[in-house]
């Protein structure tokens, strides 16, 4: 609210992004209840096996007090296939960018599109919904004292799958590729852009130019391989 009233914010354009951010938390330490009851039978035989060893069994006692309350927390979900860490209960499983599978954390934030000022940020302990862009617009609107005129989130956002929604309710729309390279506003304008009007005969006679200014060439009786 203060860089609002500073001028700091102009509520033209919000932009949203969010990364996962891995837990201190080893993918090893998850657990279901199949495994959990598994290593709960096992840990008595091996703590006998090994007590001699004091260390050993001052460790095995401690990981059996933390599956036997793993396991109580499993017990008590619904689903039949849940899972938990050990470690960070909070932690879940998450598909990074990079293809890893980690206990991870979801963070997300917009900023104002003109001078990167922070609007709103959350970390939430689920993958990417479709729901958190609107969550994070409201947030934004709420903590900046008014309203922006576009929004720009990322091209792999789940929201971009639900572009009729939007059109619906009245709100214009960029889809920001992730190159960063170009800038779409809509699907219908885009395809627009590049309407037949919009091509221009050459000097020649056998060349067109398109909106972006390259020329295009009539092949004569030449076909590529594999391109109709």
């Amino acid at each position: 609210m203060l860089c609002s009233v500073l001028g700091m914010i102009d509520f033209k354009h919000l932009a949203l992004d969010g990364r996962k951010i891995q837990a201190s938390a080893n993918f090893r330490n998850n657990v279901d209840r199949a495994r959990g009851k598994k290593q709960l039978e096992l840990e008595p035989n091996d703590a006998l096996a090994q007590e001699r060893i004091d260390e050993r069994i001052k460790r095995l006692e401690r990981k059996e007090i933390r599956l036997a309350q793993t396991l109580a927390v499993l017990e008590s979900y619904e689903d039949e296939k849940p899972s938990l860490n050990m470690v960070d209960p909070d932690a879940k499983i998450m598909k990074h960018k990079d293809r890893r599978i980690l206990p991870s954390y979801n963070q997300q934030s917009v900023v104002d599109g003109t001078f990167g000022i922070i609007s709103a940020v959350a970390t939430t302990k689920s993958g990417d919904k479709p729901g958190d862009l609107f969550a994070m617009v409201d947030a934004a609107k709420e903590n900046a004292g008014g309203s922006f005129d576009t929004c720009l989130p990322t091209r792999d956002s789940p929201t971009m799958k639900r572009f009729g929604r939007w059109k619906r309710i009245g709100r214009k729309i960029f889809m920001f590729r992730t190159s960063g390279k170009k800038l779409w506003t809509t699907r219908k304008q885009s395809a627009a852009k590049f309407d037949k009007s919009n091509f221009h005969a050459g000097d020649d006679g056998l060349s067109m130019h398109c909106p972006a200014g390259k020329g295009m060439h009539q092949g004569e009786g030449r076909e590529t391989p594999g391109v109709p």
